[in-house]
């Protein structure tokens, strides 16, 4: 089987005349159960290779006017005209996008499909690689600040990504009891092949080569302890640090910690690994179902919560903080988690490191269904189903205080159940 796809569409944020693109696609599929040569395979219902190449666009990262130039007001002189009235100038604003167009992707993909044991039995396994080019990024890595002007952005930048997916299922009747069951997984991954970042004096400074979503902060080298400590540690320019503040590493050895000591930490925020699993239960009316599903290879943010920055701004302190977290004390200073305790806001401490990237993987029972319909028998004029439904019910995770999806929420998430009758 053969299959071709034609799309021209367009896009209001680019310029007119050049706002619509052409995008074409083909797949290919070989139903391989369908030859001679595998139809003495007893067990095997259908097999079917597939795979596909094409290309689309996406204007997302775009807004209207780009590749107009810009005029305004300020930071512009002005002048005193001889009534007294002060009249702002204009000046010229960023440069206008040149050659502005939507990022295109290119993907290639490859699938197999298998069902045997009279369709009891399916098999669904992908894989994908994904090209995305024209990324609108900042001009700076190729536009030198001496222009005098700033240089707007440019469609330049690129991400490469690639992932594969399995699923296997099995499900069956034997007279008055069914059952069945399933598992997946995904791995994704990616590469920054182009960001447009300027010079950096150091490789490490670098995000080419790095996932998309990669972390970056200090690494933190736990806390100083006293005075002491703070005198025979390099200088820390971001506040001026007291005991009980975080301490970093120095990456570059200029004995002062700055903006060039950040490097990459734990992984991306972009999950590596998705799975899921599940299975369902019946015997005649009553039936029972569960589906579980999580995430791997993810790094999150603590200071994304509203909890992990106690009594700054006169905000409150969570008692099931202190529960989780140690904060730093004299009493406390061999096993503490987070840094003092302060009112006041603190550029050293709340800032990205290695103290608040965790871990974000998690596994949760999503969904849990227990169900009976009455026969139509026994209540004449209709059947009846009586249910009760639990939904993110549990999390298995490193966070614990935390839902890792929601690190931005501000109350706990919900469980829930639900109970009912139709």
């Amino acid at each position: 089987m053969l299959n071709a796809v034609a799309s021209w569409s367009g896009s209001a944020y680019l310029a007119p005349g050049k706002r619509f693109n052409f995008y074409p696609a083909v797949s290919a599929a070989w139903i391989a159960s369908n030859e001679t040569f595998l139809k003495g395979l007893k067990n095997l219902d259908m097999m079917k290779l597939s795979a596909s190449f094409g290309s689309s666009g996406w204007d997302g990262n775009l807004s209207h006017e780009l590749f107009l130039p810009s005029f305004g007001s300020t930071g512009a002189q002005g002048y005193y005209f001889s009534d007294g009235t002060y009249s702002y100038g204009v000046e010229e604003g960023v440069l206008p996008v040149e050659h502005l167009v939507p990022e295109k992707i290119t993907r290639v993909t490859g699938m197999l499909e298998i069902a045997a044991f009279r369709n009891r039995f399916n098999v669904t396994a992908n894989g994908f690689y994904e090209k995305v080019d024209d990324i609108l990024i900042n001009a700076s890595s190729v536009v030198s600040s001496i222009l005098g002007v700033g240089s707007g952005k440019q469609c330049a930048g690129r991400n490469d990504w690639m992932g594969t997916d399995m699923e296997l299922s099995w499900n069956d009747v034997r007279g008055d009891f069914e059952y069945g069951a399933y598992a997946n997984v995904s791995y994704l991954t990616s590469r920054i092949v182009e960001d447009g970042q300027e010079f950096q004096r150091y490789d490490y400074l670098y995000h080419k080569g790095n996932p998309v979503g990669q972390c970056y902060g200090l690494e933190a080298d736990g806390f100083f302890n006293d005075t002491r400590d703070i005198k025979n540690t390099v200088t820390h320019t971001f506040a001026t640090v007291k005991p009980g503040d975080i301490k970093y590493v120095d990456q570059n050895d200029d004995f002062k910690i700055t903006e060039e000591d950040v490097v990459p930490i734990g992984h991306s925020s972009i999950p590596e690994w998705y799975f899921g699993f599940g299975f369902n239960l019946g015997y005649k009316g009553l039936k029972l179902s569960a589906q579980f599903q999580g995430c791997a290879g993810v790094t999150v943010n603590m200071l994304d919560s509203p909890l992990y920055k106690p009594l700054v701004g006169n905000t409150t302190l969570s008692e099931t903080f202190l529960e989780m977290e140690v904060p730093w004390s004299q009493l406390t200073a061999d096993i503490a988690t987070v840094p003092r305790l302060t009112t006041l806001s603190n550029a050293n401490n709340y800032r990205n490191s290695s103290v608040w990237y965790r871990d974000g993987s998690f596994l949760k029972l999503r969904d849990v269904t227990l169900s009976y319909t009455f026969p139509k028998r026994w209540i004449r004029i209709a059947d009846m189903e009586l249910w009760v439904k639990g939904t993110d019910l549990f999390s298995i995770d490193a966070l614990g205080l935390i839902d890792p999806e929601c690190i931005r929420a501000s109350y706990p998430s919900l469980r829930t159940w639900w109970a009912g009758v139709k």
